[in-house]
């Protein structure tokens, strides 16, 4: 599979911030992410039911793209503007991940995210409980493709791989980074799809409703 760096990051912001922030992500942010070395995408939504408020994912032509000395050196490194926007992130849930299987070519407007957060370092290291709860997550994931108005589905498992420990950006946010052991995105054309998809979904995993709010792709 081609492009299969995943790069998934929930976040909310705090309101006091206002405007700045969508400014930030539009006209900064975001084309300086998708203009590093070996990224491929981004796409930013927004929830309409569920938490934390954003998500927002990159692709990558692999994982060790969110682990390279380009994209790292720009961790360490963060401009003025992405200093003040940082301190006002809340409840950041940030995981490299590989796509391990996909279904459909269609992106539609409206997403829903399924994912299981890392319950503790120890069982998410041993692939303890956590690793039935994302299996489960994966078959609700391969059963949508069944349904006519499921454009897409992915597949998401976290990517172990070697850091170089809380990067400058990262020690910015108020609280370390939670992470996920898995999710799945699927995508739908129309809002009331998405919703009843995520409502039957619940019980698998922790489910958001998002409507898409940009895209840039590279190049």
């Amino acid at each position: 599979m081609t492009n299969d760096g995943i790069l998934a990051i929930w976040h909310d912001v705090r309101p006091d911030l206002g405007d700045e922030y969508e400014r930030w992500y539009f006209r900064e942010h975001l084309p300086e992410r998708v203009g590093v070395p070996g990224f491929v995408a981004g796409r930013r939504y927004e929830a309409v039911s569920g938490t934390p408020r954003f998500l927002t994912y990159y692709e990558a032509r692999n994982p060790d793209v969110f682990v390279s000395t380009p994209y790292i050196d720009r961790l360490n490194d963060p401009t003025p503007w992405t200093t003040e926007v940082l301190r006002h992130f809340r409840d950041t849930n940030r995981t490299v991940c590989r796509r391990t299987w996909e279904a459909g070519d269609i992106r539609g407007a409206w997403a829903v995210a399924l994912r299981v957060d890392r319950s503790g370092e120890d069982a998410a290291e041993a692939g303890g409980a956590p690793a039935g709860r994302v299996a489960a997550l994966e078959e609700r994931g391969r059963a949508w493709v069944e349904d006519w108005r499921v454009l897409r589905v992915e597949l998401w498992r976290r990517e172990a791989l070697p850091t170089p420990g809380r990067t400058a950006e990262a020690k910015l946010r108020a609280a370390p980074d939670r992470f996920i052991e898995g999710a799945v995105l699927a995508h739908f054309a129309r809002e009331e799809d998405a919703r009843a998809a995520a409502e039957a979904g619940a019980a698998s995993g922790e489910a958001g409703v998002y409507r898409l709010l940009c895209e840039l792709r590279s190049g």
